[in-house]
C-alpha cells in the first residue's frame, strides 16, 4: 500500500483483481453468446430439415395429389405418383408461411422463388411418376409389363429455406 498526497491509499492488488474480474466476465459472456448462437443455428437447421422431409413425404405419398387405379368399383392409390391434372399448393406440402420453396419440373402454387445465395437450404432431388388422371386396371398392367404406358417420369428438385 502506498499513500499519496491526499492521504488516499492505492491498492494495486485490488485494481489488478478488479481488472481480471472484468476480463473474466467479458470472456464468459462472449463464450456463452457463441454457444447460444450455435444452439439457435442448430435448432433452425433441424427445423428446416423437418419441414423439408415432411414436404417431401407429402409430395410422394399424398393421395390427394396422386394417381389412382380404378377397376369396377374399387380404386387404389399408387404411392410415389403425382396426378398432373391436380393443383398442388405450398400449403398442401405442409410448408409454413415463414418458409419459401422452389420445385423444379412440377407446378406447385406458392413455390416459385429461388433461394438466396447465403441461406441454408434443404434440397433433395428425386424421380417421381406422373399421370394425367386415373388409370384403368388394364393401363396399369400394361405399364407393369413395359408395353404402352400413360405414366411418365420426371426428375424433381425440392428446395426449402427459411424466409428472413
Amino acid at each position: 500500500m502506498k499513500l499519496n498526497k491526499k492521504g488516499q491509499m492505492i491498492v494495486l492488488d485490488v485494481l489488478f483483481a478488479i481488472t481480471l474480474m472484468v476480463l473474466a466476465f467479458s470472456l464468459i459472456f462472449k463464450v456463452s453468446e457463441t454457444d447460444i448462437y450455435s444452439s439457435n443455428s442448430r435448432k433452425n437447421l433441424e427445423m428446416l430439415n423437418r419441414v423439408g422431409e415432411l414436404s417431401y413425404n407429402y409430395l410422394m405419398n399424398n393421395s390427394e395429389n396422386g394417381c389412382f387405379v380404378i377397376d369396377n368399383n374399387n380404386s387404389f392409390f399408387i404411392p410415389g405418383t403425382i396426378n398432373t391434372n391436380k393443383v398442388i399448393t405450398k400449403e398442401g406440402l405442409a410448408i409454413p408461411s415463414n418458409y419459401k420453396c422452389f420445385v423444379s419440373n412440377l407446378p406447385v402454387l406458392g413455390c416459385i422463388a429461388s433461394p438466396p445465395a447465403n441461406s441454408e437450404v434443404f434440397a433433395i432431388t428425386f424421380d417421381i411418376t406422373t399421370c394425367q388422371g386415373n388409370l384403368t386396371k388394364q393401363q396399369y398392367l400394361s405399364c407393369i409389363r413395359k408395353s404402352t404406358c400413360p405414366i411418365g417420369t420426371a426428375s424433381v428438385t425440392l428446395k426449402i429455406w427459411r424466409d428472413n
